[in-house]
């Protein structure tokens, strides 16, 4: 039996059975377009470039690394001063 739509823009000339396949058959067809993307892949990794080591070191220099309060507060569970200071 060939499935033929009411609606004037859809036509197909496959058996209505055959509708399945063909969504079965393109999906088949469409996932090793992306199967390369894990050749690019590398589990060690790769070192970083010499462009990303220089920003690295840049804010490495502009961040506060010799006041140790920040960190002492976070490990004692210190989040953040509440906005009031009067307890309700």
């Amino acid at each position: 039996m060939i499935f033929i739509s009411k609606n004037p823009h859809s036509f197909s000339l496959l058996p209505k059975s055959m509708h399945g396949l063909r969504v079965w058959l393109l999906c088949f067809l469409c996932t090793p377009t992306f199967a390369p993307a894990q050749e690019h892949f590398n589990a060690k990794g790769s070192s970083a470039t010499d462009y990303t080591r220089t920003l690295q070191a840049k804010l490495r220099a502009s961040l506060p690394f010799a006041d140790k309060r920040d960190l002492e507060e976070a490990r004692r569970g210190f989040i953040a001063e509440p906005d009031s200071r009067q307890i309700v």
